[in-house]
């Protein structure tokens, strides 16, 4: 029941290997494209920090990945999809730039904004104070790393967070939800709309 007021913008980008293609039994015959694109990302990876939990830094990861029609032949063309999550310090233009030089094409998939509050908004602050009357204990205003829709609403100049019941594990075969929580979230919107 904490409330998001910030979280990461998303930067999808799409990496496309050209290589030529060889029998598999002589592959100094060929350039193999998966190979280039496992180099090229190393080489954009290079780019972040190394990855700790919890923290507020970009971050980079591997999503998606295809290239190649059979064992026995040197792949021509490979591609794969990274899922970079940006904060206020990451600048998408310079770091185009700076990774412009890798050895495949690079095309922008996708590029949203992060979520971005003024904590002191006396719309964030009413519906912490009716979550702390509901549950009586403190709700936090805290960052988080994933991505929703209130991010087009911060976008344009107007406040959004995201507010719910507690869960956790999320998109894995663990994800649960907290039945008890669904009553104090309710509670707390009831609470916050009674006093708009």
């Amino acid at each position: 029941l904490s409330i998001v007021v910030k979280h990461k913008g998303i930067l999808w980008l799409k990496l496309k290997a050209k290589g030529k293609a060889a029998h598999g039994s002589m592959p100094w015959l060929g350039i193999n494209a998966i190979d280039k694109l496992i180099i090229a990302y190393e080489q954009i990876r290079d780019k972040f920090h190394e990855i700790v939990p919890n923290t507020w830094n970009p971050t980079i990861s591997l999503g998606q990945i295809s290239g190649g029609e059979a064992p026995n032949k040197v792949p021509d063309y490979a591609e794969a999809i990274v899922d970079i999550r940006w904060n206020e310090k990451f600048d998408k233009d310079r770091f185009l730039d700076e990774i412009k030089n890798v050895d495949v094409e690079i095309e922008v998939v996708q590029y949203s904004p992060m979520l971005s509050n003024d904590e002191d908004n006396a719309y964030i602050r009413l519906l912490q104070r009716c979550v702390e009357k509901q549950t009586s204990k403190k709700c936090k205003l805290i960052k988080d790393y994933g991505a929703t829709d209130m991010r087009f609403y911060s976008e344009k100049g107007t406040p959004a967070v995201s507010f719910g019941p507690y869960g956790e594990g999320y998109h894995g075969l663990d994800e649960y939800l907290d039945l008890n929580s669904i009553k104090d979230t309710y509670n707390s919107l009831k609470e916050f709309v009674l006093s708009c």
